[in-house]
């Protein structure tokens, strides 16, 4: 998994999260989706790529000028918080 944050002023829908995507859904098999987080000073546009991320580069994307940082989530990290029960 890969989270790119778009910088605060860029919103969902807008051309900078289209170019983003575009070039998301260019490597194979992966999926993404747009989300906006509202925090109490500002709101953020994240696009999270889903599927097997380990080779599409965060170079790519850090590339663009809009692009505030992409995080890459590593497997053994999301399941922090899962439980059995």
């Amino acid at each position: 998994m890969m989270i790119i944050v778009m910088k605060a002023e860029v919103r969902a829908g807008s051309p900078e999260v289209e170019q983003v995507l575009r070039t998301a859904q260019g490597y194979p098999e992966i999926e993404t989706e747009v989300r906006t987080i509202e925090g109490a000073t500002r709101n953020l546009t994240e696009i999270y790529l889903l599927g097997p991320t380990g080779t599409v580069p965060q170079g790519r994307f850090e590339e663009f000028p809009q692009v505030e940082r992409v995080i890459r989530i590593r497997e053994k990290y999301r399941s922090i918080g899962r439980h059995e029960g």
